[in-house]
């Protein structure tokens, strides 16, 4: 006699519940030889196969479960009065008080804030509007720098004796204000005479201040000896030496000074620097004094 494993051979195996149904396809002599397999299960017959405690019915908001699969897990049951996962919402406008770490995501903005947004604000519109303002005032106005002339230079008492040099020199130099809108003015103004270096003077005194209307000009009269300066070197001197015996030396005058150029409200500075160079002076004969061999002005440099 053939053992019950024998005649579920080649058939799926079912659930566990399925063993516990009533199986209304076999005959009643326990018999399970059959040529064709089961028909699937309907639907009542699901029903009649689920145990009651998984029978319930679809939720409202959930699909309804598919047909041949379990039902899915039921939602969790209204506790709470209706809210599943705790206690309900606080309701509006309530804030935990015995909470000190809540704050709130929307604080009341400060008096004292605002009004600090206003001076800045102001600040800003002041720097900004003083800038437009004074750009627009330069390209109006646009001051130009003064121009300076030598029209005069001469040399007296000149003598090199031991490598000692003296003498003075004296000057005339014109400055011209270009400017139609812009007066001119000029103060600490120092000068100077000297031979190859500027930066080695071999004389210089200091100037008054001036001033200058608009397209006026001006004479600085310059006046210095050897005494208020410093001896050149030596080599210097032996140049300068060779070239007074053959008549011609050529020195060259700086000034240092700051202009200011106003219109109005309306002032600018500025730091200059001038140049006179290759001033030619001839010596007659055996004579210390000498003036210039080029009697037009000559033009100086200026920087600023």
């Amino acid at each position: 006699m053939a053992s019950s494993s024998d005649h579920h051979h080649g058939e799926r195996p079912k659930p566990d519940e399925d063993e516990h149904q009533p199986k209304p396809n076999s005959p009643p002599d326990g018999n399970h030889n059959s040529a064709s397999p089961p028909p699937p299960p309907s639907a009542g017959h699901q029903d009649a196969t689920i145990p009651n405690n998984y029978r319930h019915q679809p939720q409202p908001g959930y699909p309804p479960p598919v047909m041949g699969y379990p039902t899915p897990y039921p939602p969790p049951q209204n506790i709470n009065g209706g809210y599943p996962y705790g206690a309900p919402p606080p309701p509006g406008g309530y804030y935990p008080a015995n909470n000190p770490h809540y704050y709130s995501s929307q604080a009341p903005p400060s008096p004292s804030s605002g009004f600090l947004r206003g001076i800045l604000a102001g600040l800003i519109f002041l720097v900004v509007a003083s800038c437009t303002i004074t750009v627009i005032t330069y390209v109006v106005l646009r001051p130009q720098i003064p121009e300076f002339h030598v029209t005069a230079f001469s040399v007296n008492n000149f003598n090199i004796s031991n490598s000692v040099l003296m003498g003075s020199w004296d000057a005339n130099v014109t400055v011209d204000n270009k400017n139609e809108k812009l007066k001119a003015y000029f103060e600490r103004i120092q000068s100077y005479v000297y031979y190859q270096d500027p930066r080695s003077y071999l004389s210089w005194s200091t100037e008054p201040a001036f001033s200058l209307e608009t397209k006026t000009s001006g004479v600085i009269n310059v006046k210095m000896s050897m005494i208020d300066g410093e001896q050149p070197t030596s080599s210097e001197l032996e140049e300068m030496n060779e070239e007074r015996r053959k008549g011609t030396v050529i020195f060259a005058l700086g000034f240092g000074l700051v202009g200011t150029f106003k219109s109005g409200w309306w002032t600018s500075h500025y730091g200059m620097r001038v140049y006179c160079h290759e001033l030619a002076v001839g010596f007659a004969g055996a004579s210390g004094t000498g003036i210039l061999r080029d009697p037009n002005p000559r033009q100086c440099t200026v920087y600023v």
